[in-house]
């Protein structure tokens, strides 16, 4: 608890054992969360959630009231349920883990991805450069695109996703906020559709990536 209240501190600059205004707030949300989450805080040195953790949350509201409601019986008590349906309610609007950023304590780390070193000139040409030019080819229609998603692997669709991420300046932690992404873009659209048919072990892939490796700006054209 401690820890997360300095982290809380940190954040928003200032001393909490001065400001105890929202400590109240913070815990008991960090708390129900976790018991949502199924983390024993036991073994936790922290409350705060990982951004994985914060789209699992996001994608999973349909279950939250009834699960937290049956696994704390003391929210029951007037004074703790006006607590939790304001956060329920306050969850219930985000459509993103940044819009949740604002309500709940999220840990989020970048890593910046390198190019130098990486690729040889015949094996770029091959394929980051034909990759990049297939990104860029704003001639295809909705039915071309698709119909070229269904043949690229995996690990090309995932790139794509962080060339549009990068080249978009969007604020994606997760799958989850890519498919509801409100941008009115056609290949965005084609790519929240793929994004929907993968599967459950390809998702999670997709957040560790959007979490962790952020691809630099470009300078050049």
């Amino acid at each position: 608890m401690v820890n997360t209240l300095e982290t809380y501190s940190e954040k928003l600059g200032f001393d909490y054992t001065i400001d105890v205004n929202n400590i109240y707030d913070i815990m008991f949300n960090q708390w129900i969360v976790f018991s949502f989450l199924k983390k024993d805080s036991q073994y936790q040195d922290t409350l705060e959630m990982t951004d994985k953790e914060a789209a699992f949350l996001l994608s999973q509201m349909e279950h939250f009231q009834t699960f937290c409601l049956s696994a704390n019986p003391f929210i029951k008590h007037e004074y703790y349920k006006k607590t939790f349906i304001r956060l329920y309610d306050r969850i219930n609007r985000c459509d993103s883990v940044k819009q949740l950023s604002h309500i709940l304590m999220i840990r989020t780390k970048y890593e910046q991805m390198s190019y130098l070193n990486i690729l040889d000139g015949n094996k770029y040409q091959e394929e980051a450069h034909d990759i990049y030019d297939l990104y860029l080819n704003h001639s295809l229609d909705r039915k071309a695109w698709m119909k070229k998603m269904e043949k690229l692997s995996f690990s090309v669709v995932i790139l794509l996703i962080l060339f549009y991420k990068r080249d978009n300046q969007t604020e994606w932690c997760s799958w989850n906020d890519i498919v509801n992404d409100s941008m009115e873009d056609a290949f965005l659209e084609v790519l929240k559709s793929k994004v929907k048919g993968c599967s459950l072990e390809e998702m999670e892939l997709m957040n560790d990536v959007l979490h962790q490796i952020k691809l630099p700006m470009i300078d050049f054209y």
